[in-house]
């Protein structure tokens, strides 16, 4: 498989990225809202940015020191704000994280966490071209 930059550069249309990551019925809600405000979206969207990766990195510290009611707390904001545009992969792994049993599972929490970091990196990409093809 292609890396993610050849493949973002092979789409012709902005949207197959978004589309194949981010849920359509939240796609068209958030349409909507930018449709009265049209700086809304690129306001969110910046938002979420930046404030994503310090979450990541506040999970990975909470993963580190095996804390579960962090790990929770962070997963459970998270999948908050990737709900809003329907980010189902990365709210999956938020679910799990935040659902998780009680007894530790190193290895599949692990798993999870990477898997999340990784869908962040689809999810960054395809709202940043969202909104790019947005641009007036």
């Amino acid at each position: 498989m292609a890396p993610l930059s050849g493949q973002l550069a092979q789409l012709d249309e902005p949207y197959d990225l978004a589309v194949s990551v981010l849920d359509p019925a939240a796609l068209n809600r958030l349409d909507e809202v930018a449709q009265r405000d049209p700086t809304l979206l690129p306001r969110l969207v910046e938002l979420y940015l930046a404030d994503t990766p310090d979450r990541l990195q506040a999970l990975r510290a909470a993963v580190e020191r095996q804390d579960a009611a962090a790990v929770r707390a962070v997963a459970h904001a998270l999948r908050g704000s990737s709900e809003t545009f329907g980010a189902h992969e990365m709210v999956g792994h938020c679910e799990f994280l935040e659902y998780m049993p009680p007894e530790w599972d190193g290895p599949r929490i692990d798993a999870h966490l990477t898997g999340l970091i990784e869908a962040y990196g689809r999810t960054r990409a395809a709202l940043q071209r969202m909104v790019a093809a947005k641009e007036p």
